[in-house]
């Protein structure tokens, strides 16, 4: 009798662990400026902060845990999200001017315009640009920006910048975040 429980109670623990192992990847509710809202994993870590009332800006930044390759190099992915009026712009204006920053980076290349007609971004007015560009070290990136004008004006903007070698193991998370982008 008592072999038979512990046979039992192996095979229960044995479910239990493997439905542990199996189960979905947590996700929490992040917010900025009553206008944009997604979903990230518990991964992300804000960073910082930024608020300026008069201006109506908001700017809220995060850094993943590190990622580690085979090569036994580590890789940081970082995310922000940005909410600013829009003052009257339409989106491909607003985009354009948002793109600034990022097109002076080294080697900065658009491969791919994506919408809302594409499956990925879920919001109707919006832009996004899937781009690479290489950093000081020589470190090939790859971006997702999204840019969005709110019904209440506000524009945001929102991005995650990969470096190439962590891009394998977080393009599900990120494809996955992009997906959850919605207006507040």
């Amino acid at each position: 009798m008592t072999k038979l429980l512990f046979t039992f109670f192996s095979i229960i623990f044995y479910f239990a662990a493997y439905s542990q192992s199996t189960s979905p990847v947590t996700t929490v509710p992040v917010e900025l400026g009553r206008t944009i809202q997604y979903q990230s994993t518990a991964d992300w870590v804000k960073t910082s902060f930024y608020q300026d009332k008069k201006k109506g800006v908001e700017i809220l930044n995060y850094e993943r845990k590190a990622v580690e390759t085979e090569a036994n190099k580590r890789f940081v992915a970082t995310q922000a999200c940005k909410t600013e009026p829009a003052r009257g712009a339409d989106i491909k204006t607003y985009s354009l001017a948002s793109l600034a920053f990022f097109q002076k980076k080294k080697d900065f290349k658009i491969l791919k315009t994506i919408t809302h007609t594409d499956g990925l971004l879920q919001i109707s007015y919006a832009i996004g640009y899937w781009a690479t560009y290489t950093d000081d070290t020589g470190i090939t990136h790859k971006v997702i920006i999204i840019h969005g004008i709110h019904p209440n004006g506000k524009g945001f903007q929102f991005f995650i910048d990969c470096p190439e070698p962590a891009f394998v193991t977080l393009e599900e998370e990120i494809t996955a975040q992009v997906r959850s982008l919605q207006i507040k």
